[in-house]
């Protein structure tokens, strides 16, 4: 009989702040349009162009693929700005959390023997005192998501 396997489970960051920028956009847009439309051509140009940029950039981040944490038996894939990344638990040897606002960032060294960016992977370590770090792409404080990742990466290889 085969080992019982945990549901892949997917983490997304907090949306509220692209919806309220959102909403910031569409009204700093609007009351350009209605003091272009008043006779403020310039401030009316200038703060429908901004509202646009505003409203553009909330809806982007709004997008489910553009950030997010997936965690599976074999790895997690982590992705920020579309860009995403595969890690094998295998490959994990320690999780720990860098501290900082919001409960710091969950990084992690590598195997000794795993080859890939060695180069990038010393510069982290240097400054971090972990080879890689885990870019802000779910709403998980960083201790409570470290621990996940601890539980998941046993479970996996246990």
């Amino acid at each position: 009989m085969s080992q019982p396997t945990t549901p892949p489970t997917t983490l997304y960051p907090d949306r509220r702040p692209a919806l309220g920028l959102a909403l910031l956009g569409l009204c700093a847009a609007m009351a350009g349009a209605w003091l272009a439309w008043r006779g403020w051509s310039f401030a009316g140009v200038a703060a429908t162009v901004a509202g646009a940029v505003v409203l553009v950039g909330a809806l982007i981040w709004l997008i489910p693929s553009r950030a997010y944490l997936h965690l599976t038996d074999r790895g997690f894939i982590y992705c920020t700005a579309f860009n995403p990344k595969r890690v094998d638990w295998a490959d994990v040897a320690r999780f720990g959390v860098l501290p900082g606002p919001d409960g710091g960032r969950v990084a992690w060294d590598y195997v000794p023997l795993y080859p890939a960016d060695a180069i990038s992977r010393e510069q982290t370590k240097a400054r971090t005192g972990f080879e890689a770090v885990l870019p802000r792409c779910c709403h998980l404080r960083g201790d409570r998501l470290a621990e996940l990742l601890e539980r998941r990466g046993g479970r996996a290889s246990g």
